[in-house]
């Protein structure tokens, strides 16, 4: 599958992939390591633009996708994982977007984005949302996105993917994930 991204696209991609840090990880180099999250922020800029998110909320978005995994300790599941990952984003000083509220949602976002769809929304209050539809709503793209990824361990479903539009980019998750060169040539 072809995808053609915009200057902007490109930009947003190249002003978050910029920002990642390998010792953020406990293995850069493994199943969710740098490359999972460059290509877990190429799949939220193709289905934030198929959705027509505004750049708030894809921004958020971005900001979900290089930083979900940094609290991983080991390859395995791990269903505490999106907590220890906002401990460590709190603890490392990571840059944030400025608004409070979309602060709350990208915590709550990484938070919850290894819990069953079902528990998710018991994490609204904790994380003091005020909108909490926009908070669902963003939760499912972005696990969709990271979803996508998971071609690399030939484990994806898709009849777990919340979203119809997510299952165009399934042959595209593939080839970014068996010809990683195309990730160098989104960096520009």
């Amino acid at each position: 599958m072809k995808v053609i991204f915009d200057e902007q696209q490109i930009q947003t991609y190249n002003d978050f992939a910029s920002q990642l840090d390998s010792s953020w990880f406990f293995s850069p180099d493994g199943i969710h390591g740098l490359a999972h999250i460059k290509r877990v922020l190429i799949h939220v800029l193709l289905l934030s633009r198929e959705l027509q998110l505004d750049r708030r909320d894809t921004h958020l978005l971005c900001y979900s996708a290089i930083y979900h995994d940094i609290g991983r300790i080991n390859d395995w599941a791990e269903e505490n994982h999106g907590q220890m990952s906002c401990k460590k984003i709190t603890a490392l000083h990571l840059p944030l977007p400025q608004n409070e509220e979309d602060r709350n949602i990208l915590f709550f976002i990484i938070f919850s984005h290894c819990v069953e769809d079902s528990d998710a929304a018991t994490y609204l209050a904790p994380h003091n949302i005020t909108d909490t539809r926009r908070a669902m709503a963003l939760l499912k793209v972005f696990k969709d996105c990271d979803a996508l990824d998971r071609v690399r361990v030939d484990h994806l479903n898709l009849n777990y993917l919340r979203h119809e539009q997510t299952k165009k980019y399934v042959r595209f998750a593939w080839d970014i994930f068996r010809n990683p060169f195309i990730l160098s040539n989104i960096y520009i």
